[in-house]
């Protein structure tokens, strides 16, 4: 799970995002899945999907190396005075550098760090609690919360004899 102050928790597990062998992100995230009780609005699905996100910016959503960009859209914002896009990597209003990255140098398997940013509607979207949201504090103690990247390796396709020889041709018995 992801957290926003604006919106609570986004759920990245229902019903799944996925990566695809080029670092393409498909599929949609549940923002606020039950939450009601504590009086913060619904934003309902999370896309990354490319053709949802093509109002956003160019490109959809990426893993490139250990640098997660481009665009998630809330789809359900539409008509709604919010266009629904949430910047997954940026320059903030005082000049900082935001983004999500994968931990440890390494673009296989690990747990997401760092914020995106939803305009005013969703605000910072925290993706571990090391990272803590905007504050960049470690709140871990009181929520530990993260979103895990997990690879899996393609199959090789079967091997194919397309030669067979005996060396020496000639084996003498015993």
């Amino acid at each position: 799970d992801a957290w926003s102050d604006n919106i609570g928790w986004i759920d990245f597990q229902c019903p799944n995002v996925v990566v695809q062998n080029d670092g393409t992100i498909t599929g949609a995230a549940w923002a606020n899945p039950s939450d009601d009780g504590a009086g913060t609005n619904n934003i309902g699905w999370i896309s990354f999907n490319a053709a949802d996100t093509a109002s956003c910016g160019a490109g959809g959503a990426k893993i490139t190396g250990t640098t997660l960009s481009g665009w998630a859209k809330a789809i359900s914002a539409d008509n709604n005075g919010w266009d629904g896009c949430i910047r997954l990597s940026g320059t903030a209003g005082d000049g900082s550098s935001y983004g999500i990255t994968l931990p440890g140098g390494t673009s296989a398997s690990g747990d997401l760090a760092g914020n995106a940013w939803g305009s005013d509607v969703v605000g910072w979207i925290s993706f571990n609690c090391n990272a803590g949201g905007p504050t960049q504090n470690n709140i871990c103690a009181t929520s530990n919360y993260k979103v895990t990247f997990t690879t899996t390796a393609q199959p090789l396709p079967p091997l194919a004899i397309t030669r067979f020889y005996a060396n020496p041709t000639r084996v003498r018995k015993g």
